[in-house]
This record gives structure tokens, sequence and C-alpha cells, in this order.
């Protein structure tokens, strides 16, 4: 059985790719290498650049949700949430850094009220933000509130259907809730737009669509 789980992947803990000006300025060109860096896995070097974006300008946001999404993608929890929090210091309402910061801290049956506030309260100011309802979707599967996960993930999906991670975990969802067939669609879905930076594993996806397909091939016999 694939097991959803809070992604760390997630576009709410992705760095912010900057679109360079007409003139290279070096500090759009260092975010963009990090941006490149972090996509490619090369974590080390992406951090590199963010610090040297924050040496010139010590609240630049970009460089700082680049250094939260590193430190979360190599499982350094305590690390990205002091990040994500000097970003809120300075922007209490930044939704980027309130979902990113719900997610990291969310654990199996953890009872996170804070967390769902904040997320309710951002998503009343942005309803359609996808990394939003992505979030409030994997606090509540950490408390195994399916039916609610499903309709957020459901939101989350809708706004962004080319994020493998959300059709995923909405399949995950449909899953918990005892249907199949919907189910199997959103897994196919999750595998058609996968990469590299996707949170889940392909084989287990594939896995469990053969065991969902044979499981329909019989009750249609």
């Amino acid at each position: 059985m694939v097991r959803a789980l809070p992604s760390t992947r997630s576009r709410a803990s992705s760095p912010v790719r900057v679109m360079s000006r007409s003139e290279p300025d070096p500090t759009y060109v260092r975010l963009d290498r990090a941006y490149q860096a972090f996509q490619s896995g090369d974590y080390e070097q992406a951090r590199q650049l963010y610090r040297e974006v924050l040496t010139r300008d010590p609240r630049n946001r970009d460089a700082l949700l680049g250094l939260g999404a590193v430190a979360t993608a190599q499982g350094e929890g305590q690390q990205a949430q002091a990040v994500y929090r000097r970003v809120l210091s300075q922007n209490p309402g930044d939704r980027v850094a309130t979902a990113a910061i719900s997610n990291l801290g969310m654990g199996p049956g953890a009872a996170a009220p804070q967390g769902e506030a904040r997320l309710k309260q951002a998503l009343a100011q942005d309803p359609g933000a996808p990394y939003l309802n992505f979030s409030l979707g994997n606090l509540y599967a950490s408390q195994r509130r399916w039916s609610e996960a499903q309709q957020a993930y459901f939101n989350a999906y809708r706004a962004d259907s080319r994020n493998a991670d959300y059709a995923f975990n909405l399949a995950v969802s449909l899953d918990r809730l005892g249907k199949p067939r919907q189910a199997l669609e959103y897994y196919r879905r999750a595998l058609e737009t996968a990469g590299q930076q996707s949170a889940f594993s392909t084989d287990a996806v594939r896995t469990r669509i053969q065991v969902l397909e044979a499981a329909g091939s019989r009750e249609g016999s």
C-alpha cells in the first residue's frame, strides 16, 4: 500500500526561480544558477550560491526560500524552519513560507491546530493557491482525515495538474477512502507527469497500479 506522506518537494518547499533582467545582475545570475543547481540535485552548490546572495542582500526572499528548500531536501528540518521563520519575520503573510513551515511541522498523528489555522487564513486570501491546498491536504493526511485531505489535494491538482506530487497524494487519499477506480486514474496521471523532483517512488506507484488493475479485473469477471 502506498502511503501519503507530506512531500518535501512540493511547490511550497521549492525555491523560486527568478527571471533574469535584460542587463545581467549578479544577484539574479546567482539566483538562477542556484535554482538550476537545486533542480539538478546539487544541493551544496545551491546552498553556497543562495548564501552568496544573502551576503549582499540579507533580506532577499528568493535566496531565503531557496535555502529553506535546500535544507528541507537534505532532511535538515530545524534549519529549514529557522529559515522560513526568518522569511515570516519579514513578511508574516508570506504564503510560500507559511505552507512550507506547516509541512515541516507535521508527522504521523500530529495535531497541528495552529498550522491548520495559518493555512486556512492564507487560503482565505488566495483560495486557488495549489501549494497551500497541498499543504492543508498533507496536514489532514497526517491526522488520517482522508475525506478532507482528498478535497484539499483535489483543489491543489485542479490548480496545477502538471504537478505529479499533487496527483499522487490525491490518488492515495482516494485509495484510503476505498475509491479504487478514481485512485487508479490519478496514480496513472502521477506517473505520466513524474520527474526527478517528484517525492514519491514511481516503482511503488506502478506496483499499486498493478494491484488495483488486478482487483478490477477480478470484479469485472
